[in-house]
């Protein structure tokens, strides 16, 4: 075993010992291993202070963000389908219920409840966190969607309509001058009737429309009474962003090549703070990477990654920026010096 790996062994052991002592579920034999554990190794009490510290700046991080009711909701219940899973020794396999218990209360704290059900029930389709799935539909239109998206098709003789209830898709749409084809996403309305663009909402309310190829029209309709509806022509390269504090952005120049990575199931980063780069590669694994310490939000993160391998690209992260990360349970990654 390399140096690096019996650091993160070591790491998780401490880990294990520190979720358990603050469990309220510690006996007294548990309290005499802890003691023989630390007695054996001077690297074992350094390595429980570590633990000790992480703890505190998650506590701190909590603190900060009370409620984060903001947060993109994520599923729980299974651990990302990369993970090994080797065999643990029995003691550790005794611990990893309650540290995985007290990880997902740390994720509830954090303001991530599980999937939006209500979302799934009312689509026609749908992905889970990490999947993409392509649909055809009936006019021959297809849709890409991307990781954890749910559409709603609203279909007839004089309409196509699709509702992007959440997530992210790119529309190639079959020519029909009879029946427009729409993408609902919130207040926006994007109307096209031969051409290839991506809708994208975020949880916070911030929409993104990037077209590449041909040209919609993106209208977004004010609610509040007397108030008269905008809309912009966007054409191919360009992108229009909605806010709700902000409305409707004029078109703007897109990265076609960072915009549409996601489809050839790649991430881009040019110069991105580190904090938006973990929101991104958030979205396609389940649970939680947590930056432990505001230092590190805006190191900044550049490169091409492989969306098949989330851990390999926190790896590259961590070894770029000189970073660290330790793995909590399946649903929590810390990131820390």
């Amino acid at each position: 075993m390399n140096p690096r790996d019996q650091r993160k062994l070591l790491s998780d052991r401490a880990i294990d010992w520190l979720v358990l002592l603050r469990s309220g579920a510690v006996g007294e034999d548990d309290r005499r291993r802890f003691a023989e554990w630390l007695a054996e190794n001077p690297e074992h009490a350094a390595a429980f202070r570590e633990a000790e510290r992480l703890w505190t700046s998650i506590t701190g991080v909590l603190s900060e963000n009370p409620g984060n009711t903001e947060a993109k909701p994520r599923t729980l219940a299974e651990p990302p389908a990369k993970c090994p899973s080797p065999a643990l020794p029995a003691s550790r396999r005794r611990l990893l219920p309650v540290r995985w218990a007290v990880a997902a209360a740390l994720l509830l704290a954090l303001g991530l409840h599980g999937p939006n059900l209500a979302d799934f029930w009312l689509s026609d389709y749908a992905t889970g966190t990490g999947e993409q799935k392509q649909v055809r539909l009936e006019d021959g239109s297809t849709v890409l969607l991307d990781t954890d998206t749910a559409i709603a098709l609203d279909w007839n003789e004089s309409r196509r309509r699709i509702n992007l209830r959440h997530g992210q898709a790119v529309f190639t749409v079959a020519p029909d001058a009879a029946r427009p084809f729409e993408v609902e996403a919130g207040p926006a309305v994007i109307r096209a009737l031969g051409t290839v663009f991506a809708v994208a909402e975020k949880p916070d309310g911030d929409i993104s429309v990037t077209v590449q190829e041909h040209t919609v029209s993106v209208g977004f309709a004010d609610k509040r009474a007397g108030s008269e509806p905008t809309a912009v022509r966007v054409v191919s390269g360009q992108r229009v962003t909605y806010s709700p504090g902000r409305g409707l952005s004029s078109p703007e120049k897109a990265d076609m090549s960072q915009a549409t990575a996601w489809q050839r199931r790649k991430l881009i980063f040019k110069d991105q703070p580190l904090v938006k780069a973990v929101a991104e590669l958030e979205r396609y694994r389940p649970g939680k990477i947590l930056i432990t310490d505001g230092r590190l939000n805006d190191l900044r993160v550049s490169g091409v990654f492989s969306l098949d391998d989330s851990d390999a690209i926190l790896m590259a992260v961590e070894q770029a920026l000189g970073i660290r990360s330790t793995r909590v349970s399946p649903w929590l990654v810390l990131l820390h010096r």
